[in-house]
């Protein structure tokens, strides 16, 4: 049905014996046994550890660049932290000068009352007080003698002589 097609090293490999070993046409031949299979099982792995450098080294360069991120995010930790104790300590320093700058200022303060309470007393005893107006009196209570309406002799005489009579004649 099908015919093999003969070919010149096929032809030669009849004539010389030899050449039956590193015929690649012919399947039972010491050369397509043993050297190709193993040049394609060389090639692959040569593909194979090519691709796995390749990974490995797609990796480490990953991995070297996230190290370098953490140095420098490690770095900036510190840094941050640093100029935290340092802004604490500024802090720390206003607050106790502020502190210190309260406590002058209250007791300045508190001289400055003791002068204005000095200056405020009065150095004179008081003086004697005005007269107070004349008070007004309800219809209940009796009146001073002096204080009456009608301050005729008579009726100053008759406020004198005793209470007055307040009702009906």
């Amino acid at each position: 049905m099908f015919t093999q097609k003969t070919y010149y090293f096929s032809q030669l490999s009849r004539s010389y014996p030899i050449l039956r070993l590193v015929d690649i046409y012919d399947r039972q031949s010491f050369i397509r046994a043993y050297v190709l299979d193993n040049i394609y099982i060389c090639i692959l792995t040569y593909v194979l550890f090519y691709v796995a450098l390749w990974y490995a080294t797609n990796k480490l360069d990953r991995l070297i660049l996230l190290k370098s991120k953490k140095a420098q995010f490690e770095e900036v930790i510190v840094r941050t932290t640093d100029a935290q104790k340092v802004t604490t300590r500024h802090l720390e320093d206003e607050m106790c000068r502020l502190d210190a700058e309260l406590i002058t200022t209250s007791g300045k303060i508190a001289q400055l009352e003791k002068i204005i309470g000095k200056i405020l007393e009065p150095s004179f005893p008081p003086s004697v007080p005005a007269e107070p107006p004349p008070r007004k009196y309800g219809i209940f209570v009796s009146r001073p003698p002096g204080q009456r309406r009608g301050s005729s002799p008579a009726a100053a005489a008759a406020a004198t002589a005793g209470p007055p009579k307040i009702g009906f004649k």
